[in-house]
């Protein structure tokens, strides 16, 4: 059995105004995260992935994902892909709050959000992997190494 109560946290990017925070707590029968940053991190949706054999090929893992936005918020969209890398990784259930906001985002600005997502992803997998296993998933620490959250 693993651990309970484990908590993990990284961060990505160097510009304050763009950079995201990554939170997961392992209850032992499932993952709560938090996602936020930006200048006003918030409440912004809420996503629940759960694993299910894949329809294509059921020796896979697929999820589904249900997701809730806080109203006028798009927080959930990034919520939902950083939710559903997770649970198809590490085959459980995980939840994920999120709210990211940067005032006047450009569109260069959502890009590099995403790309922090996406690196804050893949690190906390490789933080989670080595606190099991001793070892990271990858060789290389680059982003080009880790899962991509790209935008719809």
């Amino acid at each position: 059995m693993r651990e309970r109560f484990a908590e993990y946290t990284v961060s990505a990017g160097s510009d304050e105004r763009l950079a995201v925070r990554l939170e997961l707590k392992d209850t032992g029968r499932g993952w709560l995260g938090l996602l936020t940053g930006g200048e006003s991190p918030h409440i912004g949706g809420v996503v629940l992935a759960t694993p299910r054999p894949s329809l294509a090929d059921p020796s896979k893992t697929s999820c589904d994902v249900a997701s809730i936005p806080v109203s006028g918020h798009l927080d959930n969209e990034v919520g939902s892909e950083v939710a559903a890398l997770l649970c198809k990784t590490m085959e459980d259930a995980v939840v994920v709050v999120s709210g990211i906001h940067a005032d006047n985002a450009s569109p260069d600005d959502i890009t590099e959000i995403y790309r922090n997502v996406s690196n804050a992803t893949g690190q906390m997998l490789d933080q989670i992997d080595r606190s099991k296993n001793g070892h990271s998933r990858s060789v290389q620490q680059d982003s080009s190494q880790h899962p991509q959250v790209l935008p719809a």
